[in-house]
């Protein structure tokens, strides 16, 4: 039944008021350090299901539903999981909340890593949960993640050994540093001369000639979008380069047979390779279109603000 609801649940959040909805739901669940994970979700019961045993001295609070999912999402993807379902569909609910701001400042605001805890403990960013599975085996998952990433904040490039804020929330967390999570499924058994290699983060260095790439065209355009929306400010088009991006696309460009994805690929090379001052020139009108609203006010000269979305 929980793959089924989570299937259900992912086409309803296509839409968006079943979507905000959900980004601001509450449930009432049962705490008690004996139940599986600390909690019961007091409504989750089937109607046919027999009544469950509640410990005594038990507590009952409202949880917001996003974090819950969350944490089902990563738990179920474990070996030692005790989870009928896999819950692949909840990385589709991901993407979809993710379309609207509510969602995305979900995903970029600092939260205890389970939802039972208080702030006194480490927070980290939710989307950095989502991060590891670019790779996953299952096609609904990863796709999901790779989509839910795209509409991230320019904080995913913030390395995980310092701690940033993203406004307008001022706690801060451990940086996403999701270029890896985007890179890896675009990477090819290709080797590089040295020189260039040592561009590439640790991970990608070395590949082993088994490697292979993301099978699916979709999901390879979704990672190179997210590629070319980084583009959009002078500070991501640096970083890209200086983490080897343009190797990995070099390469992905070679064995590229998908019309679509090799149109992001010429993009994302004429972005990153071109000199600087020609980037702004020729991108700062196409971008400002996007992003201000007529009848305004010129914006500030640097472009480190804008943002895109495809």
């Amino acid at each position: 039944m929980a793959e089924l609801a989570a299937m259900l649940l992912s086409n309803l959040t296509a839409h968006s008021t079943p979507c905000n909805t959900l980004l601001s739901m509450t449930i009432s669940v049962t705490e008690h350090s004996s139940l599986p994970g600390g909690f019961y979700a007091t409504n989750s019961r089937c109607a046919t299901a027999p009544t469950p045993s509640i410990p005594t001295g038990s507590k009952t609070r409202e949880l917001p539903v996003l974090p819950l999912l969350v944490d089902a999402f990563v738990d179920a993807a474990t070996e030692k999981s005790q989870r009928k379902a896999k819950l692949h569909f909840l990385a589709s609910i991901f993407a979809n909340s993710s379309t609207s701001p509510a969602g995305r400042l979900f995903f970029l605001t600092p939260h205890p890593p389970r939802p039972l805890q208080d702030k006194t403990v480490d927070l980290e960013y939710p989307l950095s949960k989502l991060t590891p599975f670019t790779e996953h085996s299952d096609l609904i998952r990863r796709g999901g993640v790779a989509s839910a990433i795209k509409y991230a904040h320019q904080a995913i490039l913030s390395p995980e050994t310092i701690n940033v804020a993203v406004p307008p929330s001022m706690d801060e967390a451990p940086g996403i540093n999701a270029i890896l999570a985007i890179l890896q499924p675009l990477a090819g058994p290709e080797e590089f001369d040295l020189e260039d290699t040592e561009l590439l983060p640790a991970p990608l260095q070395f590949l082993p000639e088994t490697k292979k790439r993301e099978p699916d065209p979709a999901v390879r355009a979704i990672h190179l979008e997210s590629l070319v929306l980084l583009c959009t400010t002078r500070s991501g088009r640096e970083q890209l380069r200086q983490h080897g991006v343009y190797l990995i696309i070099r390469e992905l460009h070679k064995a590229e047979q998908d019309a679509k994805v090799l149109q992001l690929c010429d993009k994302l090379v004429n972005l990153l390779k071109r000199e600087e001052a020609a980037v702004v020139e020729d991108e700062e009108e196409h971008f400002n279109s996007v992003v201000s609203p007529p009848n305004t006010a010129p914006a500030d000269d640097s472009d480190d603000d804008i943002i895109q979305e495809i």
